[in-house]
């Protein structure tokens, strides 16, 4: 089993759903040093997507993160200082961002990109735009015109090679129990609504930024979900009104996305911190949704 050592220290910058499952399967896996950096405010929309924080509407984030912590054994220190110090960057053994500034990606990628075996997860949600990113690096646009320096501002996914999927596979396993039913239900939902979405759009769901909605297509991913269960054997049942949420929200309408990224989220740095396995790097929510139900690369 793939442990944390005590000593190491986690940063953790934003806020999304996928934190509370990110958190469990960390300390879980024995982290036991959090410091949480928020100078933000709850406002009503931050409460209503987030009803794991400890905290309401007008209370810091920082707090309503480090309330929800209280009930484990571990040690929580809140911050509000934006940007940190160089130094302080380099006391911590991984960071992790969800949705955080665009600024404060490339702070803490630029300083742990020079400082391994320190490393930085950055995730990122936005309708059917789901992604992490673990290697920050310089690339080129898609237009080879602008260097981009971090994860890439047009979030095109890596390609799904037969390669790949075995490797999310072998943690998606490793994080979550595949013969759940509610996992299984909620796996064909995503793939289901990714592979519609590709083939109305012309394009992968995360292969545009900003958030991209897909509603009336409702009839097409029930049927598709249907052609999955028979294929699969599966016995799952998928909710029509979680059906109709994911089309006209994203994939972030829907309860179990943030489950899913944040289990993978935490795999990956446990995958980072304890050196055992070749990390993910890039992975998108309806990718893990195919790999989960074992559809194979060639049709990803």
């Amino acid at each position: 089993m793939r442990t944390i050592a005590p000593t190491a220290r986690i940063l953790y910058v934003g806020l999304d759903p996928a934190g509370e499952e990110c958190f469990r399967q960390l300390i879980a896996a024995g982290a036991k040093q959090f410091t949480i950096l928020n100078d933000k405010i709850l406002d009503e929309a931050d409460v209503a997507r987030n009803p794991w924080l400890s905290a309401g509407v007008g209370e810091p984030v920082a707090k309503g993160i480090a309330g929800h912590l209280a009930k484990y054994d571990v040690t929580v220190e809140t911050r509000v200082e934006n940007p940190l110090l160089t130094e302080d960057v380099l006391s911590f053994s991984l960071a992790i961002t969800m949705n955080a500034p665009r600024e404060v990606e490339v702070f803490l990628g630029k300083i742990l990109y020079e400082a391994p075996p320190r490393a930085l997860i950055i995730s990122r949600c936005d309708g059917f735009n789901v992604k992490m990113r673990s290697q920050y690096r310089s690339h080129k646009n898609l237009d080879d015109s602008t260097v981009i320096e971090g994860i890439d501002l047009v979030p095109h996914p890596e390609d799904a090679t037969p390669e790949k999927c075995e490797r999310v596979s072998a943690l998606l396993k490793e994080q979550f129990d595949l013969s759940s039913p509610s996992f299984q239900s909620g796996a064909a939902l995503l793939y289901a609504a990714g592979a519609v979405f590709a083939s109305v759009k012309g394009y992968q769901p995360a292969h545009r930024p900003g958030a991209v909605t897909l509603p009336g297509h409702e009839g097409e991913v029930i049927a598709l979900i249907e052609s999955i269960k028979a294929e699969k054997g599966l016995t799952v049942s998928v909710d029509e009104e979680d059906v109709r949420s994911c089309l006209a929200n994203g994939f972030t309408g829907v309860p179990f996305t943030a489950t899913l990224m944040g289990g993978m989220i935490a795999g990956e740095g446990i995958t980072l911190l304890s050196s055992r396995g070749k990390p993910i790097n890039v992975a998108i929510a309806d990718l893990l949704a195919r790999c989960a139900l074992g559809i194979p690369a060639s049709t990803v």
